[in-house]
């Protein structure tokens, strides 16, 4: 079973019944546990942790678990004893990772420690992860209250040095998406408006060993007639991927686009370099409404204004 924790979100375990809360907090230093160790090398590391309570003591715990992502490129988190665990291990620092602390009981303004002990194998070699995931304990909440709990998600990355990891990224399918109208529950109950777009995305997969950072474009050009029109040209959001991952780098247009046949000229580049380009055609069914749409067209104006006043 997969499930996602975004760091420093909180988990609250409520009924819209009760009505007063009670509170966990706790502060974690570093967010992110980042090693380049030589293979064969054993090293240890430590997390902070700092009791922001200040009343009564509050118990910490922690735990191991794989690291993984969600296709927009979010942490997930992975329990070793889950079936999709299995396929992650190859590049998992879960079996050489001991966690040495296990659970901390912090008075108000206390600070802990969280001791990691890291082992690296002697054949081991390019990009390694786990997660470290540090929860506070419900606490014994009275009558009526809810308990808060408070949970973080530790990312911890490890880059062995030597030799040299197979890099590896292949540049799937671009598609694209209409998205009609439509509402969704705002601040204080109010409902918001979502207005009519259009997305699109370009699936990516690391088949190789290493930590990549993923960039690139989109160019949306509409069949006219006997040529393309360039509508549109989405940069995709960087995203760093994990080896074995999956993800669909997606930008929101910010426009309608009316039915058609299209193409999706994809540019990618990793950690700063070209890795490639593809170019595809697809049959869109786009907004109803839209019939036409303008060009995206690059105007490029001089900035000097040049006056020319007569002598007298």
């Amino acid at each position: 079973m997969v499930s996602t924790v975004r760091w420093g979100i909180v988990a609250l375990l409520l009924s819209a019944a009760l009505s007063r809360v009670c509170a966990q907090g706790f502060m974690v230093q570093p967010m992110r546990v980042e090693l380049t160790p030589q293979p064969g090398q054993a090293l240890e590391q430590s997390v902070k942790v700092t009791n922001t309570l200040n009343v009564g003591t509050q118990v910490i715990t922690a735990r191991l678990d794989l690291l993984t992502q969600s296709e927009s490129g979010g942490w997930q988190v992975v329990p070793r004893q889950s079936a999709e665990a299995e396929p992650l291990l190859r590049r998992s620092a879960w079996d050489w990772t001991t966690l040495a602390t296990q659970r901390l009981e912090l008075t108000p303004s206390q600070v802990g420690q969280i001791d990691l002990r890291f082992a690296v194998p002697a054949g081991a070699r390019g990009f390694y992860s786990a997660a470290l995931v540090i929860s506070s304990e419900p606490p014994n909440a009275p009558p009526g209250a809810v308990a808060m709990v408070v949970q973080f998600l530790i990312p911890i990355q490890i880059s062995v040095q030597g030799s040299a990891a197979r890099e590896k990224i292949d540049l799937g399918k671009a598609d694209m998406t209409f998205h009609p109208a439509s509402q969704r529950a705002g601040v204080g109950g109010r409902v918001e408006d979502i207005p009519a777009t259009t997305t699109v995305a370009a699936a990516v997969q690391n088949t190789g060993d290493t930590y990549t950072r993923l960039s690139g474009r989109i160019s949306v050009l509409r069949q006219s007639d006997d040529h393309w029109q360039n509508v549109a040209i989405a940069e995709l959001p960087a995203r760093g991927i994990l080896p074995g991952s999956n993800l669909a780098l997606a930008q929101d247009l910010h426009k309608r686009l009316p039915s058609g046949h299209y193409r999706l000229e994809t540019v990618l580049y990793m950690d700063g370099r070209f890795r490639g380009q593809q170019t595809q055609e697809l049959d869109f069914t786009g907004d109803p409404t839209v019939t036409t749409v303008s060009a995206n067209v690059e105007l490029v104006f001089d900035p000097v204004v040049r006056l020319e006043v007569p002598l007298g």
